[in-house]
């Protein structure tokens, strides 16, 4: 983080000191970065919290809405990318072999409310169920993913001979 910090301090100073298009133009893409990191940074410190939200994150971070929202797009919006978040702490919990609680109190304390909400959330983002998430845990590093596409041949070489 702090070497984009000095990239984008560099960048503004320079097109503070020498005005120009080009200079604004170098200057935005490290600030932007910066932006982004600091954003992701408060996300996943508050990813438990049900009161992570646009607005919460704006005010936290002092970014306008317009800002924040432009920041976030390319990773498909600032709901999106909490939610994704969310999930992948979700999916390293599962995978955890020392991590025992039930899969609705690991969602709940990462702030999804509805089971089935939580249930579609994961397969669509992953592929596969919570209850898969977890039954591969014991598996090698990988071998989940593995055997998954080992499955999908299989079938796809199936439909191809009849």
């Amino acid at each position: 983080m702090l070497p984009q910090i000095a990239r984008a301090t560099c960048g503004l100073v320079a097109a503070c000191l020498a005005p120009s298009a080009d200079t604004a133009a170098r200057a935005e893409a490290p600030v932007t970065l910066a932006r982004l990191a600091e954003i992701r940074r408060y996300i996943d410190l508050h990813l438990g919290s049900r009161d992570l939200a646009p607005d919460t994150i704006c005010k936290a971070l002092g970014l306008s809405r317009s800002t924040l929202y432009a920041v976030c797009e390319p990773y498909g919006g600032v709901v999106a990318m909490i939610q994704r978040r969310r999930l992948e702490r979700i999916r390293a919990a599962l995978t955890d072999p020392q991590d025992h609680r039930r899969i609705s109190e690991i969602a709940y304390q990462y702030g999804f409310v509805s089971k089935t909400h939580f249930s579609r959330a994961f397969r669509s983002t992953f592929g596969y169920s919570p209850s898969e998430a977890r039954e591969g845990a014991a598996w090698p590093p990988g071998a989940a993913d593995a055997a998954r596409a080992s499955d999908i041949y299989d079938l796809w070489i199936r439909r191809l001979g009849g």
